[in-house]
C-alpha cells in the first residue's frame, strides 16, 4: 500500500512540475529513487523533492510530540509549498495528511492542535490551523468535525469559518470579486452570521444573526415547497428599517379565500388558527396608548366552549340611541331614558352611562338610579365576608385594589388638592364608622396604612389624623396597636400630653424599690452628636445631646433597655426600598424616672437626718453655753462633750438586680465584732456562705457567683452582733 501511495505521489510530482523531480529515503544507506520506490519498509522518511528542496514527506514509524500531545505520525503525509516545514525541527506532518503554506514565524501553528486530530486532514497557513476529518469518542461513536484554531503568538484574529462562493476571474464585485461572495459565517464565539454583509469588524451578535439590507425579508420556514414564485406554503421573518418584527403568514394567490394565520401556544402541529393572532392560553397587552383618543371598542365574545373568548372590534356608531350590550354588540336602546350622548347641553367630549330613570350630564352610576358624582357605586348586596365591596382587585404578584392621581392644573396655586378624600357619615343608630378601614394581611413586609410626603413649600407630613368632638367624649387623632410596637417613629416626636399605662388593674406582684441611689452613682450621663449622614433614613436630629448609650444602661438597668427591629420602608409604586430594615437598642427613660424619685427621697431622708443631728448639737452648745454663762464662767475645749456614735451595721441591695451570673453585695459592720452573709433559697435552705469572721467597723463589699444555680428568688443575710439584716436577690 506504501509502494502504491508513493507512486502516485511521484507520479503527480513529475505530470505537474517543471523542474526536476527525484525522491530519496533520509536513511544515507538507501538514498537511492529505486531503493525508496521499492524497499521503503517504514524505517526511513520518503522525501520529494525538486531541485533538491522538499515537496512532500511521508513519515516512517514513530511518533511526534505536537502541542503536548504524543502523535504517532506513522505514515503522516505532509505537503507544503515552503521548504522550511520540513527543516524547522518540527519535522513531521500532524496528520495523515497535512497541507501547510507560508507561517510568517517560521514554523507551522501547533496551539489549538489536538491528538485527535490526526485522523483527517490539517492546513497550517499565516500562523492559523484548521482541521477537517473524524473525531472518535467511544467504540463506533464518532463525529465528523470541522475546526479552525486561532494563533498562540503574534496578531491574532479574528479567525472565522466562512461559506464563500466564487465565479469569474476575480476582477469583477461579490461572486466575481477575488475574495468572492460570502454567504455565512460562524465566529470563535460559536456565533453564526448569514448574510453577505459580514466583516472582521461587523460580527454576528448573536447565536444566530440573519443579515440583510434589500426588500427581501431575512428568513422563510417552508412546509411545502413549490416551483412557483407565488405558490407553496410558508411563512416569511423580516425586520423593517425601523427595526419592527413582521411575520408574514404567506397567502397563496391561487386561493385567495385561505386565510394565514399565526397561533402561540398550540401544542398539535394539526391545529389551525382561525384569526390572524390565535392563542391558546393567556396573553397581555401592556401600556395602551392614550394620546389619541381611540376609535374602537374592543370587547370578548364568548365562542363554543366555556371560557373560549374571541377579540372583536366596534367602531362607535355616533347614534345617541345606542349602547354596547352584553354580547358585544350595539343595541338599540332609544326611548329608554338613557341614551350614549356625544355632546350633551354644548359640552363636548361628555358621555352618560346608562342606568335605570333620568340622566344627568357627564355622570356614570353603578347600580345606582341617579348618580350625584362623576362615578357613584352602589352596593347593598354583602359577600362572604359580610362586607358590601363595590371595588375590589384579586389576584395576581402586583395588585393595587385603587389607584388615584390628582394633579391641580388651571390655576396657579390651588388651595387644596386631595388624592383621595373619603367621607363616612352614619348617624346615632349606627354602631362603628369608619373614614378609612386599611387591613393589610400577609406577606413579607406587610404595612396598613403607607404614607409618604415630599416637595412641601413649608411642610410635610406623611401621615396626620384629626379627632373633634363635644367636651365629654373621647377624642383620638390616631391609634395603634402592635404586638412589638403601637408605633415607630424615626425623627422627633412632638406630642401635648403622653400617657401611660399606669392602672393598677394592669399591674401585679407591686414592691417598693430597694435603693435608687446606689443605681444612679452608676450611671454615665453623656452628651454627644447623632451620625446623620451615616443613617440619613433615621432622620436623626442636629445638634447637642444628652442622655445615655444604651449598651452601658444595660449593664446597670437591663430592663430600661429593649432590642427593637425598625422594619423595612417600601414605595408602594416602584417597589423601592426608601428605608431599609434595622435592628438596634432603645432606652425607656421612663424607668429610670421611678429610680431617680427613690434617690431623691433617700437623699432627703439623709438630709433630714443631718439637720435633725446638726439641731441637736446645737442645742447643746447652746445649752452649755447658757449655763458657763450663768455661772460668770469662761468656755474651754473640755466644756464641749459631743459623743461620736458608732456607724450602725447595714445590709444594702444587691446590684445589678435581677442578675444573671453574678452580683456584689454592699454592706456595713459597726462593730469591732464576728460578721456573716448567708444565702438561702425560698424553702429555707442554705446554699452558701459568703462571709464568715471576725471585723473592724467599716464598709464592706462581697461578689456572689451564681453560675451554677437555677434561675429564681434567693435570700441572703447579714447576721452581726446579734441581729439580722435580710435582702431578696432575682436570679434570671
Amino acid at each position: 500500500m506504501k509502494n502504491i501511495v508513493t507512486f502516485i505521489a511521484l507520479t503527480l510530482l513529475i505530470l505537474f512540475s517543471s523542474e526536476s523531480v527525484y525522491c530519496q529515503a533520509t536513511n544515507p544507506n538507501n538514498n537511492t529513487a529505486l531503493g525508496a520506490f521499492l524497499g521503503f519498509n517504514g524505517s526511513q522518511d520518503l522525501e520529494f523533492r525538486t531541485n533538491d528542496i522538499t515537496r512532500m514527506q511521508l513519515m516512517q514509524t514513530g511518533s511526534s510530540l505536537i502541542n503536548t500531545y504524543t502523535v504517532n505520525t506513522s505514515g503522516n503525509l505532509g505537503l507544503s509549498a515552503d521548504p522550511t516545514f520540513f527543516t524547522t525541527g518540527l519535522e513531521t506532518p500532524f496528520s495523515l495528511l497535512h497541507l501547510n503554506g507560508d507561517n510568517f514565524l517560521g514554523s507551522p501553528q501547533q496551539s489549538g492542535f489536538r491528538g485527535w486530530m490526526r485522523y483527517g486532514i490539517v492546513s497550517t497557513h499565516n500562523q492559523d490551523l484548521m482541521f477537517i476529518g473524524q473525531k472518535r469518542n467511544s467504540d463506533d461513536v464518532t463525529d465528523a468535525v470541522i475546526a479552525w484554531a486561532d494563533n498562540g503568538a503574534g496578531p491574532s484574529g479574528p479567525d472565522n469559518l466562512t461559506f464563500v462562493y466564487t465565479a469569474g476571474d476575480g476582477s469583477g464585485s461579490g461572486a466575481l470579486s477575488d475574495d468572492g461572495l460570502e454567504c455565512a459565517r460562524m465566529t470563535a464565539e460559536g456565533r453564526t452570521g448569514i448574510g453577505t454583509l459580514w466583516t472582521n469588524t461587523f460580527q454576528p451578535k448573536r447565536r444566530l444573526d440573519v443579515i440583510g439590507n434589500d426588500t427581501l425579508p431575512q428568513f422563510r420556514i417552508t412546509h411545502q415547497r413549490s416551483t412557483s414564485s407565488i405558490l407553496g406554503k410558508y411563512a416569511d421573518f423580516e425586520v423593517s428599517p425601523e427595526g419592527h418584527l413582521h411575520v408574514l403568514p404567506y397567502n397563496s394567490l391561487a386561493d385567495d379565500s385561505v386565510n394565514r394565520n399565526m397561533a402561540l401556544g398550540f401544542l398539535s402541529p394539526f391545529d389551525s388558527p382561525t384569526e390572524k393572532l390565535d392563542v391558546m392560553g393567556t396573553a397581555r397587552l401592556r401600556v395602551m396608548p392614550d394620546s389619541i383618543p381611540p376609535n374602537v371598542v374592543i370587547t370578548g365574545v364568548e365562542q363554543n366552549a366555556e371560557g373560549d373568548y374571541q377579540l372583536n372590534y366596534l367602531s362607535f356608531s355616533g347614534n345617541g340611541g345606542e349602547a354596547l350590550g352584553g354580547d358585544g354588540t350595539w343595541v338599540d336602546i332609544s326611548g329608554s331614558g338613557c341614551e350614549w350622548n356625544e355632546v350633551t347641553n354644548g359640552t363636548n367630549d361628555d358621555l352618560v352611562m346608562g342606568y335605570a330613570g333620568a340622566c344627568n350630564e357627564g355622570r356614570t352610576g353603578i347600580g345606582v338610579d341617579n348618580p350625584d358624582a362623576k362615578l357613584s357605586v352602589l352596593r347593598t348586596e354583602t359577600t362572604e365576608d359580610n362586607v358590601a365591596t363595590t371595588i375590589r382587585a384579586i389576584g395576581g404578584e402586583d395588585v393595587t385594589g385603587l389607584v388615584v392621581q390628582a394633579n391641580a392644573v388651571g390655576a396657579p396655586w390651588s388651595p387644596f388638592v386631595y388624592g383621595v378624600n373619603t367621607r363616612t357619615v352614619g348617624d346615632d343608630t349606627f354602631g362603628d364608622v369608619y373614614g378609612s378601614n386599611n387591613i393589610a394581611q400577609r406577606g413579607k413586609n406587610v404595612t396598613g396604612v403607607y404614607g409618604n410626603a415630599s416637595l412641601g413649600i413649608t411642610q410635610n407630613v406623611g401621615a396626620a389624623g384629626v379627632a373633634i368632638g363635644t367636651i365629654g367624649i373621647r377624642r383620638i387623632g390616631v391609634y395603634g396597636e402592635g404586638a412589638t410596637a403601637a408605633g415607630y417613629f424615626t425623627s422627633t416626636i412632638v406630642y401635648g400630653s403622653p400617657l401611660t399605662f399606669s392602672d393598677a388593674q394592669f399591674k401585679s406582684d407591686i414592691n417598693d424599690i430597694d435603693t435608687g441611689l446606689d443605681v444612679i452613682m452608676e450611671l454615665k450621663p453623656r452628651q454627644y452628636t447623632f451620625n446623620q449622614e451615616e443613617y440619613s433614613y433615621m432622620n436623626l436630629p442636629s445638634g447637642q445631646h444628652f442622655g445615655f448609650i444604651a449598651q452601658e444602661l444595660e449593664n446597670v438597668l437591663p430592663d430600661a433597655v429593649e432590642e427593637v427591629s425598625k422594619p423595612e420602608i417600601k414605595d408602594p409604586e416602584t417597589g423601592d426600598v426608601v428605608s431599609p430594615a434595622l435592628d438596634h437598642l432603645a432606652v425607656n427613660y421612663q424607668e429610670i424616672i421611678p429610680i431617680l424619685v427613690k434617690a431623691t427621697q433617700e437623699q432627703q431622708a439623709t438630709i433630714e437626718q443631718l439637720q435633725s443631728d446638726l439641731a441637736d448639737l446645737q442645742a447643746q452648745v447652746a445649752a452649755c453655753c447658757e449655763a458657763k454663762s450663768a455661772n460668770g464662767q469662761g468656755m474651754g475645749q473640755s466644756d464641749f462633750n459631743l459623743e461620736v456614735l458608732p456607724t450602725p451595721s447595714d445590709l444594702k441591695q444587691n446590684y445589678p438586680n435581677p442578675f444573671a451570673q453574678q452580683t456584689t453585695i454592699q454592706y456595713t459592720i459597726g462593730c469591732a465584732c464576728k460578721a456573716e452573709i448567708v444565702v438561702y433559697d425560698q424553702s429555707g435552705r442554705m446554699i452558701a456562705t459568703l462571709v464568715s469572721g471576725s471585723a473592724e467597723p467599716g464598709a464592706y463589699s462581697v461578689n456572689w457567683d451564681a453560675s451554677n444555680l437555677e434561675s429564681g428568688i434567693y435570700f441572703y443575710t447579714l447576721i452581726v452582733d446579734g441581729q439580722e439584716f435580710v435582702k431578696r436577690a432575682v436570679k434570671i
